[in-house]
């Protein structure tokens, strides 16, 4: 089961559709008339439900089935599957852009990313992109912890909260607390895999991509390996 499973009924109130986002990812593919997009990790699907309203061939990948399953009820023009992204590979060929945000792709250890990686080389068109969001590992194994602000969402006392309670190079433990109301609701921990942003782009170049740029957010504002607080890679098929 997805660790996201336990609140996929508030997911979208979490974490709600950002233009910003969808215009960065949008403005990093290539300029066509038709585009063919897929996202991993899609959770209720609201960026392929962009990407389809706006003409693409839209697709999402999910581990959590009631993401699947919200998202196909409310993003019809989309195509959904509840899959693990490391067999993303099974959903063809023929992109021109797969995006994989919120630190989704940390839950790869580094043998499975990479070969996630050369799937998703074969998978894109010559000309096509691959971008993903993670935190900015590089800060936070320097540092030995991160803080997460606490998100308020949605009615009194609802709030969702997140934190490192192991951090070292290989794995981190993250947990998980959602509070509905003033109560506890759900709690669950996960093993996530840091990568820092030197290894990542090595990672990258290993795998066939021709350039790959770094950013510290959806702004496009310059990558600090010691201050920022996330990482968004570009990677060119």
């Amino acid at each position: 089961m997805s660790l996201y499973s336990g609140f996929a009924e508030q997911y979208e109130a979490i974490f709600p559709f950002r233009e910003e986002v969808y215009e960065f990812i949008r403005g990093c593919l290539p300029e066509r008339r038709s585009l063919k997009v897929l996202d991993l990790g899609c959770g209720p699907g609201h960026y392929c439900g962009r990407f389809a309203a706006d003409g693409a061939e839209a697709a999402g990948l999910d581990l959590a089935p009631e993401m699947i399953a919200a998202a196909r009820e409310r993003y019809a023009g989309a195509e959904f599957h509840c899959l693990d992204m490391a067999r993303a590979g099974s959903l063809g060929s023929g992109y021109h852009g797969i995006y994989c945000i919120g630190n989704v792709a940390a839950h790869l250890d580094g043998h499975r990313f990479a070969d996630l990686l050369a799937r998703l080389r074969r998978m894109i068109e010559p000309g096509g992109t691959w971008v993903m969001q993670v935190v900015n590992w590089d800060r936070i194994l320097r540092q030995g912890r991160s803080e997460f602000p606490v998100k308020r969402f949605a009615g009194e006392g609802n709030e969702f909260r997140r934190r490192y309670l192991e951090i070292g190079e290989d794995r981190v433990t993250f947990r998980v607390d959602l509070v509905l109301g003033g109560e506890t609701r759900f709690s669950e921990e996960t093993t996530l895999h840091p990568v820092r942003s030197g290894p990542l782009k090595e990672m990258h170049r290993e795998a066939g991509f021709r350039r790959t740029e770094l950013f510290a957010d959806f702004r496009g504002r310059r990558f600090e390996p010691e201050e920022s607080g996330g990482m968004v890679l570009v990677a060119r098929r």
